[in-house]
């Protein structure tokens, strides 16, 4: 069995290692590089790895309702409300996730289908999506560009 990790800082990634090779020597880890991940068209990611504090958490793809970016920072949010910054851009995560669930629907927000709520029409061609959980005030809009695609992808 193998253990992949991608990008993120060198010392959470041995702490990673570590773990993983006390806890479960059966386990083989590999460190993969952002653009190794890119060039290799690997199979699509099923969880993730996130640290908070000292702890290292699997969050898996039916607990997480989108990614945002937000000042060069990725974070992935819970179903929960719960937010943990994620070292992959949104650039990469749009390539690691199941285009079934997730999609991408303005440079810094990539959504999972089950956190949309609800959708209504705004002026110029765009979409505003009511997310739950809702973190803030900050409005959610689908960009023009992204708008047909979007609307292909939620009537699957």
């Amino acid at each position: 069995m193998k253990a992949q990790i991608i990008g993120g800082d060198e010392a959470l990634q041995e702490q990673f290692v570590n773990l993983v090779k006390n806890n479960m020597p059966q386990v083989e880890v590999v460190v993969a590089d952002e653009k190794e991940l890119i060039a290799d068209n690997l199979k699509k990611k099923q969880r993730f790895v996130v640290r908070l504090g000292d702890k290292l958490y699997l969050v898996w793809m039916k607990e997480i309702a989108y990614f945002i970016s937000r000042e060069k920072t990725t974070y992935l949010v819970t179903n929960e409300a719960k937010q943990y910054i994620v070292d992959m851009s949104l650039d990469v995560l749009e390539k690691v996730l199941d285009s079934e669930n997730f999609f991408r629907i303005n440079r810094a927000t990539i959504v999972n289908i089950h956190s949309i709520k609800m959708a209504t029409r705004h002026f110029s061609s765009r979409l505003k999506l009511q997310l739950e959980p809702q973190l803030s005030d900050e409005e959610i809009f689908v960009s023009r560009v992204r708008t047909n695609d979007f609307m292909h992808w939620i009537a699957q």
